[in-house]
């Protein structure tokens, strides 16, 4: 009875001892198993994050920019660009100075800045308060004030109708393709000739001009004249160069067309501008209007 006991007792203590030790087995594979798991699901995160930083960073390698703190990423294409928002223009004084494109910025010529489009995308941009609509080059980067979407040169901001009130809701819409090539080959054409003439002109005016006068740099002018024809202007700005010590031309693209404007700058006083308005209209310079410069 003894043996019976002592044996079913050691048979009964052995099988709990067994599967106790089975279970203890099958619980240090589990956490072996989950260990693996857990290592290859760690790794193949930081393989996921390691590509999302390459393709990130590859994306958008050399094509950004930071300003105040804040990192712009220029597109890479401007096809079917389309915004809505508030256009500023801007003036003194970065007239001078040179642009993001490495041009000098002439706030009488028309052009634009932007954030983030290509530079020297042609873009249509629309005055949604008085529907005037101008073509221009994207030859700056800004505005950098929130709730702007374009700054537009004094020039443009003067024929779209917005010089005053300084901000306009406005449509940008960028011009790609053909149409985008044919704007740049007529700027192209324009600027050889505005330089072959004006190199012209100013070999005429070393000889015949007189001594610039001193004390210039006034902020009133005088358009004497606005014409298609760049042949036509050029005469004016020969003429005119042989009286006046501060004359220009400028160029403009009005929907796409270029069209050229003779001014006579450095007038101190809007009475003196309008003086000269009024000699001018009487020898037939009726188109003559004064201007803020």
């Amino acid at each position: 009875m003894l043996d019976k006991r002592s044996t079913g007792s050691h048979g009964k203590y052995s099988s709990t001892k067994v599967s106790d030790l089975s279970m203890h087995k099958i619980c240090m594979i589990c956490a072996k198993l989950s260990l693996v798991l857990l290592l290859v699901f760690s790794l193949s995160a930081c393989s996921l994050t390691t590509t999302r930083a390459s393709k990130s960073s590859t994306k958008h390698a050399g094509k950004s920019y930071v300003i105040n703190g804040k990192r712009y990423y220029i597109l890479s294409s401007a096809d079917g660009f389309k915004e809505k928002g508030h256009a500023s223009w801007y003036g003194e004084p970065f007239h001078g100075r040179k642009t993001a494109s490495g041009e000098v910025y002439d706030m009488n010529k028309i052009s634009a800045a932007h954030k983030t489009l290509p530079l020297h995308t042609w873009v249509e941009v629309k005055n949604l308060d008085n529907n005037k609509t101008l073509v221009m080059r994207v030859n700056d980067r800004g505005p950098f004030i929130d709730g702007r979407i374009i700054d537009l040169s004094r020039a443009a901001a003067e024929e779209i109708g917005m010089l005053k009130s300084g901000v306009a809701r406005v449509n940008i819409k960028a011009i790609t393709g053909d149409k985008a090539r044919q704007l740049a080959a007529q700027e192209n054409q324009v600027n050889a000739q505005v330089a072959k003439k004006q190199g012209t002109a100013k070999k005429v005016a070393s000889v015949s001009a007189p001594a610039p006068a001193a004390g210039g740099g006034g902020y009133y002018g005088v358009q004497v004249s606005t014409t298609t024809d760049p042949d036509q202007a050029h005469k004016l700005l020969t003429i005119l160069k042989k009286e006046f010590s501060k004359v220009n031309l400028d160029t403009k693209y009005l929907n796409g067309s270029p069209q050229f404007s003779v001014y006579v700058d450095g007038l101190k006083s809007q009475s003196d501008a309008d003086n000269l308005k009024k000699s001018l209209a009487g020898r037939g310079y009726s188109q003559s209007k004064v201007v803020s410069r």
